[in-house]
């Protein structure tokens, strides 16, 4: 078996990072693999096959493969466009609700219509994969197709490196000398949801919060932990290559999203056994049900903070709980089989 992955981006994003681990836990399964990409956009990541840069009218030789993996918007418009009625097969993967999350972000008439164009290109898809049971079941009402499958997504074992600013590293054991230390690692957007956590701090006074990553809201997040006279117990470290560098002076991860596809910080969170908050979606509710997680009503700020005490209460307990779901669900190389499945069923009909 031959396969393409199509990546919108080849940068240090969920979805690519995810499209990484597949590609290298598939290597050894399949005959070859190449990867292809379409938009230069921030640091690009490392594959286990090195990466190919095309252009949008830059057609690759779609008969030279087997099967054809897409990634993201851009990836499901270039194999729409150049695949049209030329019985290739392909594979697309899903990541998020898209009108949700584009209403969100813009308003919901660009979302509503972004989803219906993203939809349309789609719809000839050899097969859909979303990333859980509940995408799965709002695709097949939006698709009109019932044979929307869903794999969750998994990651290899993200261990911190030890290499971390000393600066960092200062401040960060300064605040765990005083606190117990809430992590985030996110992009800074107002759909992430970290104004929730940075008001929880002003109704308690056991936690500090550590954030990892850059965005749009990081002045106004800074200005508000100011306004609330708790940043000094905020400290915004920007991006990070490795994130995971931070882990390890982590109390509790926060997941105070407002809107998720999944959530791959969280299984990080879990591959390195640190208690997780969350806020109480559908989709954690599906990822998480043996009482591995602690969650709070969204936008409710006392939910919150009671969260962050039961979790710190039971932070020996829920650490093992959702160490063991991780390992028991959410590893690359289980992704890699259930996609190998996929794969092969579509090969067969």
């Amino acid at each position: 078996m031959k396969l393409a992955f199509i990546l919108s981006r080849c940068t240090n994003l969920g979805p690519f990072i995810v499209a990484r681990d597949l590609v290298r836990h598939l290597l050894p399964k399949v005959t070859a693999i190449d990867v292809f990409y379409l938009r230069e956009s921030g640091e690009k990541l490392l594959f286990a096959v090195e990466p190919q840069k095309i252009r949008f009218n830059e057609k690759i030789n779609f008969n030279a493969y087997d099967l054809v993996h897409s990634h993201g918007f851009v990836a499901d418009a270039y194999v729409y466009f150049h695949t049209r009625h030329k019985g290739v097969k392909t594979v697309t993967t899903l990541h998020q609700r898209i009108a949700p999350d584009y209403a969100m972000k813009y308003n919901a008439a660009v979302g509503y219509l972004f989803e219906r164009f993203w939809c349309s290109m789609i719809q000839s898809s050899s097969a859909v994969v979303t990333l859980t049971g509940l995408l799965a079941d709002y695709y097949k009402k939006r698709l009109r197709r019932n044979d929307i499958s869903f794999i969750y997504n998994g990651i290899e074992h993200p261990r911190p490196s030890g290499k971390l600013d000393p600066g960092d590293e200062k401040k960060i054991k300064i605040l765990k000398d005083r606190y117990k230390l809430i992590g985030i690692s996110a992009r800074l957007i107002h759909l992430k949801g970290i104004d929730q956590v940075i008001k929880a701090l002003s109704v308690t006074n056991e936690f500090a919060l550590v954030v990892v990553g850059d965005g749009i809201k990081k002045e106004e997040l800074m200005a508000e932990a100011k306004s609330l006279t708790v940043d000094d117990r905020c400290l915004f470290v920007g991006y990070q290559k490795n994130a995971v560098d931070y882990f390890p002076f982590f109390d509790l991860y926060a997941m105070s999203s407002r809107s998720e596809g999944f959530g791959l910080c969280v299984v990080e969170a879990a591959a390195n056994k640190i208690p997780v908050v969350c806020s109480d979606l559908p989709v954690y509710r599906e990822l998480f049900q043996n009482g591995e997680v602690v969650r709070y009503e969204l936008e409710d700020i006392s939910s919150l903070a009671q969260a962050l005490r039961q979790a710190i209460a039971n932070q020996k307990s829920l650490s093992e709980k959702i160490y063991q779901t991780y390992t028991h669900q959410f590893t690359a190389e289980q992704m890699a089989c259930r996609y190998l499945a996929v794969y092969q069923k579509i090969l067969n009909q």
